[in-house]
């Protein structure tokens, strides 16, 4: 898998949710998943795992530039 399929697969399961949350008119939680393009995008339950670990290897390799500095309390 190519890190740009993986991508794509994450943009329609991106998609995806939010079309399901925004009560659109999508008929999105009425099980119309077959009629949608997203559905077929988002890939197998295999490629979905294959396309995560790639997605955590790369995380792994470069941290978000939005990573919080984790703030320290003293104890009381």
């Amino acid at each position: 898998m190519t890190n740009e399929q993986a991508t794509n697969m994450f943009r329609a399961k991106l998609e995806c949710s939010k079309r399901a949350t925004s009560g659109s008119d999508f008929d999105c939680n009425n099980g119309n998943c077959d009629e949608c393009s997203l559905c077929y995008e988002q890939g197998n339950m295999g490629e979905q795992k294959e396309a995560l670990d790639m997605a955590i290897k790369a995380l792994e390799q470069q941290p978000c530039e939005n990573d919080v500095e984790i703030l320290k309390f003293p104890r009381l």
